[in-house]
């Protein structure tokens, strides 16, 4: 058992007492923010209690920073309630499936006359009662730890959405190509691809839903979307198959959207993951190959062959471009090939022998070299 402990002393009212200690423990196959405390409040009287995530915010009025509040939950589930009896009383506050992330919190421990019955509120009164209570689990080393911990398991998630998304695409092709598919077959192959789009989902309910978590706030919304896209596919691959062909056409498009809002969602939750090698690496190597010819470089004939060898590096370096969608970073690197390139292509121009392009081609071949480590090409 992992445990936290922060003991904390209160004065509610002058003449109410207060003493409690917060735990962020394992409970059974979770993890819990358990407060427990003793007071002179009376017995049965109800106390409640609820846990917010702390964070650093631009304070826009004052200037400078600013401590700002995120609730786990709203409604009645933001609150447990907790009784006094024989002057002690414990709230299992929030429970989670995973272990809540090394974040500041904020313990807000509540006496509200609404929930008292006559007897108490005649002797602790009707006025209500919050004081907090500010602790942390863990530090920013652990918390730094934790994050790249959720990238890896988010990174992972992405890899068999993508899997899954290749494995519908490969097997519906091959069931179309049947003159008359066998919907048994097919349905053998979709329960069980469909089995595991529901296990990503429930797994994906567990993560935290707050706005300073980014990583986990975007990752939860984005995979929501991957698992219910996915379904909407094969529906439409099933109609397909068996006699609807009019859905082609848009099942064409909403695979598009797909592979769009795939490449979007990396970007945006900022994951490293490896690109489409199998579009990227024989476009290299085009590219590559071209460039390699300036081995044999000859100003005599090169205005000759100037224009085919850039039609050919060009388009196999728009190809490579094509094949990410919108991610920034990589776009980055490809345009760096893009402008080392046309450097090249002025120094040909005016070179007298090869040795006057060599600079040129050291400084092509360093950016080729890190997209590939980007790409992860060896």
């Amino acid at each position: 058992m992992q445990i936290l402990v922060l003991v904390l002393a209160l004065s509610v009212q002058e003449e109410w007492k207060v003493e409690c200690s917060t735990t962020v423990s394992r409970t059974g196959e979770g993890w819990t923010f358990r407060v427990t405390g003793k007071t002179d409040f009376p017995d049965g009287t109800v106390l409640r209690g609820r846990v917010d995530a702390l964070y650093e915010a631009d304070d826009l009025e004052k200037g400078g920073k600013k401590i700002e509040q995120e609730p786990f939950f709203f409604g009645p589930r933001a609150w447990q309630r907790g009784e006094v009896k024989g002057g002690v009383f414990s709230l299992d506050v929030y429970s989670f499936v995973r272990r809540p992330y090394s974040l500041p919190y904020r313990l807000r421990v509540q006496y509200n006359s609404e929930f008292q019955d006559d007897e108490t509120r005649e002797a602790v009164g009707g006025k209500g009662i919050d004081r907090f209570f500010d602790f942390r689990e863990g530090d920013d080393e652990d918390l730094a730890e934790e994050l790249n911990g959720a990238a890896d398991l988010l990174h992972d998630e992405f890899l068999q959405v993508r899997k899954l998304f290749d494995e519908l695409k490969k097997t519906f092709t091959r069931f179309r190509k049947e003159k008359t598919p066998d919907r048994k077959a097919w349905k053998a192959w979709l329960d069980p691809w469909m089995d595991r789009v529901d296990v990503l989902k429930v797994a994906n309910g567990d993560r935290f839903d707050l706005w300073i978590l980014w990583i986990e706030r975007q990752g939860k919304f984005r995979i929501e979307g991957f698992c219910s896209r996915l379904p909407d596919l094969a529906s439409d691959c099933s109609d397909i198959l068996f006699g609807q062909d009019e859905v082609l056409a848009r099942m064409q498009y909403k695979m598009r959207s797909f592979l769009d809002y795939y490449e979007e969602a990396i970007e945006v939750v900022g994951l490293n993951m490896p690109l489409d090698v199998l579009t990227i690496g024989p476009a290299l190597e085009i590219f590559e190959a071209q460039v390699k010819r300036l081995d044999r470089f000859d100003p005599a004939t090169w205005k000759g062959e100037r224009a085919e060898f850039r039609r050919i590096a060009s388009q196999a370096l728009m190809d490579v471009a094509g094949s990410f969608g919108n991610r920034k970073r990589g776009y980055y690197r490809v345009n760096r090939i893009i402008a080392a390139f046309r450097d090249l292509l002025e120094k040909a121009d005016g070179a007298k022998n090869v040795s006057g392009l060599q600079a040129a081609r050291t400084a092509l071949a360093k950016e080729v070299a890190a997209f590939k480590k980007y790409a992860v090409i060896r």
